[in-house]
């Protein structure tokens, strides 16, 4: 079994336990809850950005990583001067060989989303903080609005944010649910999902108003 503890570690006791191994099987991970505002908080970069391409590539060491090249749309913390960012992710198939990580969501060429990035120099097992609590997805509807939906495309309402830091002991038996607290989705017994969801500019205006705020 191989433990990557996350950086985060001190602040808010987010971890994952992963065991990686080839040709089928997969891993057990475990990654903790968040709140909206430390996933802000913990990101380096966050950036409105596009896939352009998908390679798994075989290192060193032996283990196979995935490495996502996004085209830069948009910065909305941090500073990156590049159109684009390459980031790694551990896992991936190549040569007949496999190496992957249970809940582990790799974008696909494509996808647009906001990203929140736990560190641009640092590899990572997942490079989003929090992973799914860092990754956004952007759908742009009929009318040409665009809003902001989770990886398992749940439709974003709104944030509802509180300003207490979550105590670590509480942290320990909170388990991300594949958003960060404080996210608001849809339920499936409200009408008209999509005309009551989050505007990619609102949730940008959020995160902003976060960093900002941020001691």
């Amino acid at each position: 079994m191989l433990r990557f503890p996350s950086p985060l570690v001190k602040a808010i006791c987010v971890f994952a336990v992963l065991s990686c191994c080839y040709a089928g099987s997969s891993s057990a991970s475990t990654v903790l809850e968040m709140s909206f505002s430390q996933v802000v908080e913990h990101a380096q970069l966050v950036f409105e950005g596009r896939v352009q391409s998908v390679e798994p590539r075989i290192l060193g060491d032996g283990r196979i990583y995935t490495f996502v090249t996004f085209e830069v749309l948009d910065v909305v913390k941090g500073a990156l001067s590049d159109a684009q960012i390459e980031l790694s992710f551990l896992g991936g198939q190549i040569a007949g060989k496999g190496m992957f990580v249970t809940d582990m969501k790799i974008p696909l060429v494509g996808e647009t989303g906001l990203y929140f990035v736990e560190s641009i120099s640092k590899a990572q097992v997942n490079p989003f903080v929090g992973w799914t609590q860092g990754h956004y997805l952007i759908e742009t509807l009929a009318d040409g609005s665009r809003v902001v939906t989770t990886v398992a495309n749940e439709t974003i309402i709104s944030l509802q944010e509180s300003t207490a830091q979550t105590p670590v002991t509480s942290a320990m038996n909170s388990f991300s649910k594949g958003k960060a607290k404080g996210v608001l989705i849809q339920q499936q017994n409200q009408l008209s999902a999509l005309s009551q969801a989050m505007s990619v500019d609102a949730f940008k205006a959020a995160i902003r108003d976060v960093a900002e705020n941020t001691p």
